[in-house]
């Protein structure tokens, strides 16, 4: 048996696991998380974000957080475009979803958008409270948007984690092409 029969496994066994959390209330609560990370929802908090830095004056952030996202996404695109994995079917899948299931773009752009904001919060001077907050809360909201993609029977965990790994590989990048430049 090979590594990735092993992963399909796994996740069929985790999906089917997840099947018995199901009710009413948890499904409607995790549709509405699972919208927080759709495209279209992410680009409106984009833009409100956007505005926000350039009326603050950190116009700086403004190009790192467009480049975090668009690099996300683009990543997205291309890996389910190669890999080209189904999505869980059957009694799994709550809804359809038409593209690829790997890696998860929800996953991928939470982790890259609300972890971009979670860093520049923690940037702030003096303002410990909002930075454990603001911290809690998105970490929170990450996580519960990835848990979503399988609650709701679209991917599987390894979609999941898949993307939350590039996600956070586009941030860590940002951040670090931002340190570098804060010190050139």
């Amino acid at each position: 048996m090979n590594i990735f029969s092993s992963i399909n496994i796994a996740d069929l066994r985790i999906s089917e696991a997840v099947l018995a959390l199901r009710s009413n209330e948890l499904t409607q609560f995790l549709l509405g998380v699972t919208k927080i990370g759709d495209w279209y929802i992410i680009c409106a908090l984009l833009v409100i974000l956007i505005i926000a830095l350039y009326v603050y004056k950190k116009r700086d952030l403004i190009v790192p957080l467009l480049v975090t996202v668009a690099s996300a996404e683009f990543v997205v695109v291309v890996l389910k475009y190669l890999v080209g994995r189904a999505r869980p079917g059957g009694n799994i899948s709550l809804f359809v979803e038409s593209s690829s299931s790997f890696p998860s773009g929800h996953a991928a752009l939470s982790l890259a958008f609300f972890g971009l904001i979670i860093y520049v919060v923690n940037k702030l001077p003096n303002k410990k409270n909002i930075k454990i907050i603001v911290t809690i809360l998105l970490s929170l909201l990450i996580i519960l948007i990835g848990f979503s993609r399988i609650y709701l029977g679209v991917h599987f965990l390894s979609d999941v984690l898949a993307g939350f790994l590039f996600g956070f590989l586009c941030l860590y990048a940002t951040i670090y092409f931002l340190h570098k430049k804060r010190q050139g």
